[in-house]
């Protein structure tokens, strides 16, 4: 039995070296092949709704002729100055029966012209700044806080319509702060803070002008500033 089991055994083993196929003695094991890689499917794709915005569109800030910085963040508090406000006469239109260019009928959506449109608000800023905060809201602290003027809730929003070059090419108020000379104080700011300088061609609408919405308030935490103004788009005719 002993002997049966020998010759079992060394049946068992040349079968085995047979599939493992003969090597000399002494030779090192042969190093097993990698077992082949299964393919790595890519993972499904997720539709990306998100708005495209292309950073190559060429956004020129206005001419170097501009304001510079005005300083610090709101609130906004700069050395007095004087500031005449213009007679009603000068504003009337403005001020009275006011029709409004941009309606929910002819706007369009911004898209990528929304990046260049706040490159733009950005730079005119700089000009209104001085004149609407630093200059006009400065001059109501010498009136008592009782006064009309000192109502930390007036705001009047504006349209302005500008030409290509950064003219005032009309400009309205759309609504009223309830107090005109406040109302006149702000369509003061804008028309002495012009011109703005060249807008960029995707901030044009294609009649040629730049249209907007900015509203300008008597708490001076927001005054003037950019988040109160809003750009527009005009559909094609």
């Amino acid at each position: 039995m002993r002997f049966a089991g020998s010759t079992l055994f060394a049946a068992v083993a040349l079968v085995a070296c047979a599939s493992a196929g003969a090597r000399p003695a002494g030779a090192p094991d042969a190093v097993a092949a990698p077992a082949p890689q299964e393919a790595v499917r890519p993972a499904p794709s997720v539709a990306d709704n998100s708005p495209k915005v292309d950073h190559d569109v060429p956004c020129p800030v206005p001419r170097s002729e501009r304001a510079e910085s005005v300083g610090p963040p709101p609130p906004h508090r700069g050395p007095p100055q004087p500031f005449l406000p213009s007679p009603i006469e000068r504003w009337r239109s403005a001020l009275e029966g006011y029709v409004r260019r941009v309606t929910l009928v002819n706007e369009r959506p911004l898209n990528v012209s929304a990046v260049c449109f706040a490159v733009y608000l950005t730079e005119m800023h700089k000009r209104i700044h001085p004149l609407f905060a630093d200059s006009f809201l400065a001059s109501l602290d010498s009136l008592s806080p009782g006064d009309p003027m000192n109502d930390q809730q007036l705001t009047t929003r504006l349209e302005i319509v500008l030409t290509r070059d950064g003219h005032i090419q009309q400009m309205g108020v759309v609504r009223s702060s309830r107090l005109t000379a406040f109302d006149i104080a702000a369509l003061d700011s804008v028309d002495r803070a012009q011109p703005f300088g060249p807008a960029p061609d995707v901030i044009v609408s294609p009649d040629g002008f730049v249209y907007m919405a900015w509203e300008f308030h008597r708490n001076e935490v927001y005054a003037c500033s950019t988040m109160g103004a809003r750009p527009y788009l005009l559909a094609p005719h």
